[in-house]
């Protein structure tokens, strides 16, 4: 009997400092798949941008945990080339913020991200800053500020639903 409460004893130690590892093991696989579909989508609009010499616009919403991406400078509900959401499955974290003022980006026909930006992503209290590499507000040589219109993530596309004329985005 007291083996039995021993080894009772024992395997409920380990399971104490097990389980909260093997949470923060999901929160992290998480996190970092939000990172790596951020860092695909930005390139595979880059190599759409350079195709089809059309400026693209990323407009990110962190109130809805989420971004959409626009071909050509209007952002509006007929330009939608990829919407994407954080908050649902398989990824259910939030988009907490971006450091970019107006919470936009714009790829140039030639690839360019301007400007470089910097996202938050949270989940159970953990953080990942992911950091997009660009150009400069003062390196642009014509800046057209894209014009918006009152897009609402939620009423332009199905929450994931890619529009791909070109067949590049999975």
């Amino acid at each position: 009997m007291i083996e039995l409460t021993m080894v009772v004893l024992i395997t409920g130690i380990l399971a104490t400092i097990a389980v909260p590892r093997f949470v923060d093991a999901g929160t992290g696989r998480k996190l970092n798949a939000a990172q790596r579909t951020l860092l695909d989508d930005i390139e595979t609009i880059r190599l759409r941008a350079m195709a089809t010499s059309e400026t693209h616009v990323i407009k990110f919403y962190p109130a809805d945990d989420s971004y959409i991406i626009f071909e050509g400078d209007t952002v509006e509900r007929s330009a939608v080339v990829l919407t994407r959401d954080f908050a649902q499955s398989p990824f259910e974290l939030s988009l907490v913020r971006t450091d970019l003022v107006d919470n936009y980006t714009v790829i140039t026909p030639y690839g360019d991200v301007r400007p470089g930006f910097v996202v938050r992503f949270m989940l159970n209290g953990v953080r990942r800053d992911v950091a997009v590499a660009g150009m400069s507000e003062t390196s642009l040589v014509v800046d057209s500020s894209p014009s918006f219109t009152d897009v609402v993530p939620d009423a332009v596309k199905p929450v994931g639903e890619v529009v791909d004329a070109l067949g590049v985005l999975p």
